[in-house]
């Protein structure tokens, strides 16, 4: 079996509402960010990472999305969707791509961008045999975020924003199994509040520190750095690209 991942579910369908007026008439993924849709940015890097089958799952304003991407980026990228009546939380979208699911896949979120190497995140997954995996990444304030323990590769548990200083946090990129969808529950349900504290106990949850570039534009003076630092980080990974 191979340990590469060809598909990936992208999470677009929030409100975006710590963004105020600007998510009015736009979903947060489609906010422009250095002269394009922040999340042109996502499906682009997931390209040149060789991954090419890409699931949008949409709520809010699905129209503004379908209508720039259409059932494809470009010659090489294939995308569908699925576009949920109501809210029903990440796990609930997780389930409600089922169909459309590969074997293995990965889940990201359509406000954030974590360059990582998908493959290596992948070949952890699959040599691990965990249900799921993690990409990880270190900050110097985990009062946000909640923290996570890792033991070697093994993830055994979560503290939800209480630690004040350094920490090592969720990059809110995933590889997972199938196999998973059986354990969510029917309805509205989080990936990152349900399932994973489950997989944790049953111990087939693992994870890795990554330290690629990250940014989360879901607030407005991150949406207005990554305008500067977004296009700034894509420049220069295209200049590594044509130099290897």
């Amino acid at each position: 079996m191979d340990s590469r991942v060809k598909q990936a579910l992208i999470l677009v369908g929030g409100k975006g509402t710590r963004l105020g007026n600007l998510t009015s008439k736009t979903p947060k993924p489609m906010l422009c960010v250095g002269g394009r849709p922040f999340l042109e940015y996502v499906i682009l890097n997931l390209k040149i990472s060789g991954i090419n089958k890409i699931i949008l799952s949409a709520g809010y304003l699905p129209d503004k999305i379908t209508d720039f991407f259409h059932d494809g980026y470009d010659d090489e990228i294939e995308i569908q969707y699925i576009c949920e009546d109501s809210p029903a939380g990440t796990g609930g979208a997780l389930k409600f791509a089922s169909e459309k699911l590969d074997k293995r896949f990965l889940v990201l979120n359509g406000d954030t961008l974590f360059d990582i190497n998908y493959l290596d995140l992948a070949l952890l997954q699959f040599s691990t045999d965990s249900l799921a995996s993690i990409a990880l990444r270190h900050t110097d304030n985990a009062s946000q975020y909640g923290s996570v323990f890792l033991n070697g590769t093994n993830i055994e548990g979560f503290h939800e924003k209480a630690n004040v200083g350094p920490a090592v946090i969720s990059g809110g990129v995933y590889v997972m199994q199938k196999d998973v969808l059986d354990l969510l529950p029917s309805g509205a349900s989080s990936i990152e509040n349900d399932l994973f504290p489950l997989l944790t106990k049953i111990r087939r949850l693992t994870g890795k520190v990554y330290e690629g570039f990250f940014i989360d534009i879901g607030l407005p003076e991150t949406l207005k750095k990554g305008d500067i630092d977004v296009p700034k980080w894509y420049q220069e990974k295209l200049k590594i690209m044509i130099k290897s």
